[in-house]
């Protein structure tokens, strides 16, 4: 029976790891604040926006094709009267695999009294990007920021996070 002889394990240095946590947490903060801002542009604009009640009067199948695969997507007509009693119709932005609503059913429409005919249905797709940047960026800061610690400790030799543990808890016995 041969045995695979393996070669001897490259192990980076923790001056390395430390700037890298570090820049991942930089960039998880600018992503994370870019989503704040389209989060806010988002609110900024829906307090400006006049609300109607709308209603599903038809539904639009295309068939689309992304990365050479075919799908078909499905996009809401939906009809509103403005304040001033102009009635609109509007075709959603998104499209979804699935259909949400059926004819007849209402949703909710803001819209600017300038520009009806570019209205938002309220829907949870209005939120996913902002919340998706948010929510990312939050897991990359909390995974960064321990990394960044752990190369600290690295550089510092106290044995990583474990011995940052022992210290503490070192400190606890001896003040008690």
């Amino acid at each position: 029976m041969m045995t695979q002889q393996r070669g001897p394990r490259m192990r980076l240095s923790p001056l390395l790891g430390l700037p890298a946590a570090l820049l991942a947490l930089a960039f998880s903060l600018g992503f994370f604040y870019f989503g704040m801002r389209l989060n806010a542009r988002i609110e900024e604009s829906l307090a400006s926006s006049l609300v109607a009640e709308g209603k599903v009067v038809d539904v639009i199948q295309r068939t689309v094709t992304r990365q050479g695969e075919q799908r078909t997507l499905y996009y809401l007509v939906i009809e509103f009267q403005t304040a001033q009693g102009e009635v609109v119709r509007i075709e959603s932005g998104e499209g979804s695999s699935e259909i949400t609503d059926q004819l007849g059913d209402t949703v909710r429409v803001f819209y600017h009294p300038d520009a009806p005919r570019e209205a938002l249905v309220d829907s949870p797709v209005l939120w996913l990007a902002p919340r998706l940047f948010m929510g990312v960026a939050a897991v990359i800061a909390v995974l960064s920021a321990l990394a960044a610690l752990n190369g600290l400790f690295q550089v510092l030799k106290l044995g990583g996070l474990l011995g940052v543990l022992s210290l503490f808890i070192l400190r606890q016995r001896q003040g008690k």
